[in-house]
């Protein structure tokens, strides 16, 4: 099964155009976008006017990923592994491009091709190792996107500040960003999951700190599951205020491994 979700989890502002050519039609697949601060935005009364995925270049074109891996508490940087993974092979036997590691700056440059569907594979000799879901309407980026990492020790304090102790040995764990157009974090949106263990717990961040007492989204569009069962798990997103299902995501999840899922534009069905 393939792998979706937007890969912009957590820097939606990365530049997506220079100047409205960059928004046209022909590009995006999306009519009436304009480049605006880097970002190609439509119409303002609908903030999932981009839903569906663009339409892709043919043949496939190169896009270069820049990455800075840091660590989720502290902001520092983190020495990485990372290979990038297709969306059919789950254990990563034969990576599409790498292993690179990271530099004194966490920074890491992947290369990819238009459509590319599958995952990054993150290791760390000091933090938890990380499966980071890409998006087939990947774009080539200019900066380098966040992708914050976390210790073994902290995630178990954010499973306390989130009232579930998460099982590191038996099960998988997610984090989970909601973009609306043109990439800006949504509230308003409930996420549940299709296949959960009796210790999954579902959370959403409030000013920043895990609350299993909200049923939505806060401005920062983050949430979260502890405790997932191994394997593909599908990722439900629902507009809480209209009941509308925005739309679907499956992801791979390991037992003692964080899945980074991002669920934009290019995921809505409608």
């Amino acid at each position: 099964m393939m792998l979706g979700g937007c890969s912009a989890l957590f820097d939606p502002d990365r530049a997506q155009c220079a100047s409205d050519d960059d928004c046209s039609a022909e590009v995006t697949g999306q009519p009436g976008l304009t480049c605006v601060s880097g970002l190609c935005t439509g119409r303002a009364d609908d903030r999932w006017y981009c839903a569906g995925r663009p339409e892709l270049p043919s043949p496939a074109v190169p896009i270069t990923l820049h990455r800075a891996f840091v660590d989720l508490q502290s902001g520092a940087p983190v020495q990485v592994e990372v290979r990038v993974c297709n969306g059919l092979d789950a254990t990563c036997a034969s990576p599409a491009f790498g292993p690179v590691s990271s530099d004194a700056n966490g920074l890491v440059t992947l290369e990819i091709t238009s459509g590319f569907e599958g995952f990054l594979q993150v290791t760390s000799e000091t933090h938890l190792p990380n499966v980071i879901v890409l998006s087939p309407a990947a774009v080539s980026e200019t900066t380098p996107s966040p992708q914050p990492q976390v210790t073994a020790e902290g995630y178990a304090q954010l499973g306390v500040a989130a009232g579930t102790p998460p099982d590191l040995a038996n099960a998988g764990h997610a984090f989970i960003g909601i973009f609306a157009c043109p990439g800006e974090s949504a509230a308003g949106v409930s996420f549940e999951v299709d296949r959960t263990l009796s210790t999954t717990a579902r959370y959403y961040l409030q000013a920043g700190v895990p609350s299993l007492s909200l049923d939505r989204t806060d401005p920062s569009g983050r949430a979260g599951f502890v405790n997932l069962p191994e394997g593909i798990v599908t990722l439900i997103a629902t507009d809480s205020a209209t009941g509308e299902m925005l739309g679907r995501v499956p992801f791979l999840t390991r037992r003692g491994w964080i899945t980074s899922v991002g669920f934009g534009g290019d995921d809505v069905s409608r």
